[in-house]
Protein backbone atom coordinates (compact mmCIF):
# COMPACT_ATOMS: atom_id res chain seq x y z
CA UNK A 1 0.00 0.00 0.00
CA UNK A 2 2.55 2.51 0.92
CA UNK A 3 4.69 1.76 -2.55
CA UNK A 4 1.55 2.36 -4.51
CA UNK A 5 1.22 5.82 -2.59
CA UNK A 6 4.54 6.36 -3.32
CA UNK A 7 4.44 5.65 -7.27
CA UNK A 8 1.38 8.11 -7.91
CA UNK A 9 3.24 10.65 -5.35
CA UNK A 10 6.23 9.97 -7.78
CA UNK A 11 4.00 10.61 -10.68
CA UNK A 12 2.56 13.58 -9.43
CA UNK A 13 5.53 15.03 -9.28
CA UNK A 14 6.95 14.11 -12.80
CA UNK A 15 3.81 16.00 -14.07
CA UNK A 16 4.49 18.69 -11.61
CA UNK A 17 7.84 19.53 -12.70
CA UNK A 18 7.22 19.04 -16.41
CA UNK A 19 4.81 21.65 -15.97
CA UNK A 20 7.55 24.39 -13.92
CA UNK A 21 9.78 23.27 -16.62
CA UNK A 22 7.67 24.31 -19.58
CA UNK A 23 6.96 27.41 -17.99
CA UNK A 24 10.52 28.26 -16.77
CA UNK A 25 11.73 27.91 -20.09
CA UNK A 26 9.01 30.39 -21.58
CA UNK A 27 9.54 33.05 -18.97
CA UNK A 28 13.36 32.66 -20.02
CA UNK A 29 12.52 33.38 -23.51
CA UNK A 30 10.73 36.64 -22.32
CA UNK A 31 13.75 38.09 -21.01
CA UNK A 32 16.39 40.75 -23.20
CA UNK A 33 19.38 37.84 -23.59
CA UNK A 34 21.74 40.33 -21.54
CA UNK A 35 18.94 39.69 -18.64
CA UNK A 36 19.16 35.64 -18.75
CA UNK A 37 22.01 35.19 -16.85
CA UNK A 38 20.58 37.27 -14.14
CA UNK A 39 16.92 35.30 -14.08
CA UNK A 40 18.75 32.16 -14.32
CA UNK A 41 21.08 33.18 -11.48
CA UNK A 42 18.10 34.19 -9.53
CA UNK A 43 16.29 30.98 -10.12
CA UNK A 44 19.12 28.93 -8.93
CA UNK A 45 19.07 30.78 -5.85
CA UNK A 46 15.46 30.70 -5.17
CA UNK A 47 15.40 26.53 -5.16
CA UNK A 48 18.27 26.11 -3.92
CA UNK A 49 16.70 28.12 -1.05
CA UNK A 50 14.05 26.13 -0.75
CA UNK A 51 16.01 22.44 -0.59
CA UNK A 52 18.92 23.83 1.32
CA UNK A 53 18.63 27.31 3.44
CA UNK A 54 22.65 26.96 4.34
CA UNK A 55 23.27 28.77 1.00
CA UNK A 56 22.09 31.75 3.33
CA UNK A 57 25.17 31.44 5.60
CA UNK A 58 27.47 31.03 2.74
CA UNK A 59 26.48 34.34 1.43
CA UNK A 60 27.79 38.05 2.44
CA UNK A 61 25.18 39.11 5.48
CA UNK A 62 25.08 43.23 5.55
CA UNK A 63 22.93 45.17 7.66
CA UNK A 64 21.95 48.65 6.07
CA UNK A 65 20.50 52.09 7.84
CA UNK A 66 19.31 54.53 5.75
CA UNK A 67 17.71 57.68 6.71
CA UNK A 68 13.67 59.23 5.73
CA UNK A 69 14.66 62.76 5.55
CA UNK A 70 11.45 64.93 4.85
CA UNK A 71 10.00 68.25 5.08
CA UNK A 72 6.61 69.35 4.17
CA UNK A 73 5.80 67.16 1.32
CA UNK A 74 9.52 66.33 0.15
CA UNK A 75 11.46 63.89 0.88
CA UNK A 76 15.42 63.70 0.79
CA UNK A 77 17.36 61.54 -1.72
CA UNK A 78 20.52 60.93 -3.43
CA UNK A 79 21.52 60.08 -6.70
CA UNK A 80 23.72 57.18 -6.68
CA UNK A 81 25.75 55.00 -9.21
CA UNK A 82 25.41 50.86 -8.75
CA UNK A 83 28.58 48.74 -10.26
CA UNK A 84 26.41 48.68 -13.44
CA UNK A 85 26.89 52.22 -13.77
CA UNK A 86 23.36 53.14 -13.58
CA UNK A 87 22.22 55.69 -11.61
CA UNK A 88 19.41 55.34 -9.22
CA UNK A 89 17.19 57.79 -6.54
CA UNK A 90 17.26 56.29 -3.04
CA UNK A 91 17.51 57.00 1.14
CA UNK A 92 20.35 58.07 1.83
CA UNK A 93 21.90 55.52 3.82
CA UNK A 94 24.92 52.61 3.95
CA UNK A 95 26.26 50.05 6.20
CA UNK A 96 25.93 49.89 9.64
CA UNK A 97 29.44 50.50 11.30
CA UNK A 98 30.71 48.81 14.54
CA UNK A 99 31.67 52.57 15.51
CA UNK A 100 27.88 53.23 15.27
CA UNK A 101 26.44 53.16 19.27
CA UNK A 102 23.49 51.66 17.42
CA UNK A 103 21.14 52.17 14.44
CA UNK A 104 19.90 55.68 15.44
CA UNK A 105 23.52 56.40 15.35
CA UNK A 106 24.37 54.50 12.12
CA UNK A 107 21.41 56.76 10.22
CA UNK A 108 22.10 59.79 11.56
CA UNK A 109 25.91 59.18 10.59
CA UNK A 110 24.68 57.84 6.77
CA UNK A 111 22.83 61.21 6.33
CA UNK A 112 25.00 63.51 7.23
CA UNK A 113 27.84 61.98 5.30
CA UNK A 114 26.12 61.56 2.14
CA UNK A 115 23.66 64.84 2.18
CA UNK A 116 25.43 67.17 4.50
CA UNK A 117 22.40 67.65 7.12
CA UNK A 118 22.37 66.68 11.01
CA UNK A 119 19.17 65.03 11.48
CA UNK A 120 18.07 63.20 14.98
CA UNK A 121 16.78 59.81 14.44
CA UNK A 122 13.24 58.33 15.46
CA UNK A 123 11.55 55.79 14.81
CA UNK A 124 11.83 52.44 13.20
CA UNK A 125 9.52 52.78 10.65
CA UNK A 126 10.11 49.75 7.66
CA UNK A 127 12.77 46.52 7.05
CA UNK A 128 13.67 45.60 4.00
CA UNK A 129 15.34 42.71 2.61
CA UNK A 130 17.79 42.22 -0.24
CA UNK A 131 19.06 38.04 -1.66
CA UNK A 132 21.27 37.88 -4.62
CA UNK A 133 23.24 34.93 -5.56
CA UNK A 134 24.81 37.15 -8.64
CA UNK A 135 26.41 39.94 -5.84
CA UNK A 136 26.55 37.30 -3.40
CA UNK A 137 24.77 38.81 -1.10
CA UNK A 138 22.11 39.21 1.92
CA UNK A 139 21.42 41.73 3.45
CA UNK A 140 18.50 44.12 5.58
CA UNK A 141 17.86 47.23 5.62
CA UNK A 142 16.10 49.38 8.40
CA UNK A 143 15.03 52.74 7.30
CA UNK A 144 15.12 55.14 10.39
CA UNK A 145 12.58 58.72 10.66
CA UNK A 146 14.51 61.51 10.70
CA UNK A 147 14.37 65.53 11.32
CA UNK A 148 16.25 67.96 10.77
CA UNK A 149 18.31 69.22 13.72
CA UNK A 150 17.43 72.27 15.48
CA UNK A 151 19.21 75.27 13.95
CA UNK A 152 19.68 72.84 10.66
CA UNK A 153 18.49 74.31 7.07
CA UNK A 154 17.23 72.37 4.13
CA UNK A 155 18.94 74.00 2.13
CA UNK A 156 22.20 72.94 3.43
CA UNK A 157 21.94 69.70 1.53
CA UNK A 158 26.01 68.99 -0.29
CA UNK A 159 28.41 66.19 -1.05
CA UNK A 160 31.47 67.70 0.56
CA UNK A 161 31.52 64.53 2.79
CA UNK A 162 31.12 62.05 0.65
CA UNK A 163 33.87 59.79 -0.68
CA UNK A 164 34.88 59.04 -4.33
CA UNK A 165 33.84 55.31 -4.16
CA UNK A 166 30.60 56.40 -2.62
CA UNK A 167 29.54 56.99 -6.33
CA UNK A 168 27.12 59.82 -5.36
CA UNK A 169 26.52 62.31 -8.07
CA UNK A 170 23.61 64.47 -6.95
CA UNK A 171 21.61 65.55 -3.79
CA UNK A 172 18.10 66.97 -3.31
CA UNK A 173 14.73 67.48 -2.21
CA UNK A 174 12.05 65.63 -4.38
CA UNK A 175 7.81 65.09 -4.36
CA UNK A 176 6.05 62.14 -4.80
CA UNK A 177 4.52 63.17 -7.86
CA UNK A 178 7.67 63.86 -9.16
CA UNK A 179 9.21 60.98 -8.30
CA UNK A 180 6.07 59.50 -10.18
CA UNK A 181 7.89 60.79 -13.61
CA UNK A 182 11.48 59.73 -12.51
CA UNK A 183 12.04 56.30 -13.52
CA UNK A 184 15.72 55.76 -12.00
CA UNK A 185 14.75 54.77 -8.25
CA UNK A 186 15.14 52.37 -6.11
CA UNK A 187 13.21 49.68 -4.48
CA UNK A 188 12.11 51.28 -1.77
CA UNK A 189 10.55 54.07 -3.67
CA UNK A 190 8.66 52.06 -6.01
CA UNK A 191 6.92 50.65 -2.90
CA UNK A 192 3.32 51.83 -2.52
CA UNK A 193 3.40 50.42 0.54
CA UNK A 194 6.07 52.49 1.86
CA UNK A 195 4.69 55.92 0.32
CA UNK A 196 0.62 55.00 1.96
CA UNK A 197 2.55 54.36 5.55
CA UNK A 198 4.86 57.41 5.95
CA UNK A 199 2.41 59.13 8.14
CA UNK A 200 1.01 56.24 9.80
CA UNK A 201 1.37 55.25 13.56
CA UNK A 202 2.04 51.75 13.11
CA UNK A 203 4.22 49.49 14.32
CA UNK A 204 7.64 48.52 11.81
CA UNK A 205 6.66 47.51 8.54
CA UNK A 206 8.34 44.73 6.50
CA UNK A 207 8.29 46.26 2.45
CA UNK A 208 9.42 42.29 1.42
CA UNK A 209 12.32 40.91 0.23
CA UNK A 210 13.71 42.27 -3.45
CA UNK A 211 15.74 39.36 -5.11
CA UNK A 212 17.07 39.03 -8.80
CA UNK A 213 13.33 37.44 -9.65
CA UNK A 214 11.79 40.24 -8.11
CA UNK A 215 9.99 41.13 -4.94
CA UNK A 216 8.76 38.36 -2.96
CA UNK A 217 6.29 39.75 0.19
Amino acid sequence: MHFFILQIGCFGAKIHYRAISLAVSKIYYCFEPSNRNFFCSGLVFYFSCLFDNSIFYSMKQRIRVAGIVRHGDKILLIEQENTNGLRRWSLPGGRLEPTDTDLYAGAEREVFEETGLRVAAGRLRFITEYAGVHLDLFAISMLVECQLSEGESMDNINLNNTMPDDNIHSVRWWTREELKQEISTGFTLSCDLFWDNLDAKVDVIHLGRQTELGIQS
